[in-house]
């Protein structure tokens, strides 16, 4: 589906039991265009930048004995992300 099509099919679904902001600007996202009119979205890189929070709260967690299997596996998720996005 090109970006128009999603931005439309997002408009009929605002319409129905699924609306919601986030549908609502979905729908203006994906039809946004740049400058040479193609969909500024497109233009997106899908990466995330890395601060150190993931990183020290399970360090902190581990040190009192504290489960956090979701940021753990959240960071080692985002590290994917960094090797295959350079």
């Amino acid at each position: 589906m090109t970006c128009d099509e999603m931005s439309t099919v997002f408009k009929a679904w605002n319409k129905t039991e699924l609306d919601s902001f986030l549908i609502e600007i979905s729908t203006d996202i994906l039809a946004f265009k740049d400058k040479d009119g193609e969909p500024l979205v497109e233009k997106i890189r899908d990466a995330a930048g890395q601060k150190g929070t993931g990183k020290w709260t399970a360090i902190s967690a581990l040190d009192k004995g504290m489960p956090v299997t979701l940021i753990g596996k959240g960071k080692s998720l985002s590290r994917v992300g960094d090797v295959t996005h350079g």
